[in-house]
């Protein structure tokens, strides 16, 4: 644990990935988190009730996984407004748990060894223990 981040807990909570600046949604309020002792500084309300669940930085733009409108919305960093943006289909009417970019870039050669290595050893513990 790094430190308390001085708030309450909102309706939804997410938080960003792939940024230097860690973001935090609480309610319908986007934050920053200082990541050496946790503390909260307000940037803003995302306004028209949104409310976002998950959150993701790609090429320099603040996505939102909209809970309340079940839409993936942009996120203006510096005032926290959010912009409706599109359903993930026509049907969707679920929670968001993540986001990610589409399409997907390719992963780094050596990070598909890695992901090897790491289930050969998985599998090798798992024999071991059973």
């Amino acid at each position: 644990m790094i430190g308390p981040t001085g708030l309450g807990y909102g309706s939804w909570r997410g938080l960003s990935t792939n940024s230097s600046t860690l973001y935090f949604a609480d309610g319908a309020d986007l934050y920053t988190l200082n990541t050496s002792t946790g503390a909260a500084t307000l940037v803003g309300p995302f306004g028209s009730s949104a409310e976002m669940g998950v959150l993701l930085t790609e090429d320099g733009t603040l996505w939102g996984g909209d809970e309340t409108n079940y839409t993936v919305d942009t996120i203006n960093p510096t005032t926290g407004a959010a912009t409706v943006g599109p359903a993930p289909s026509s049907s969707f009417s679920g929670f968001f748990y993540g986001l990610a970019p589409y399409p997907v870039p390719a992963p780094e050669a050596g990070t598909l060894g890695l992901l090897g290595l790491s289930i050969t050893a998985l599998a090798l513990l798992r024999r071991r223990l059973t």
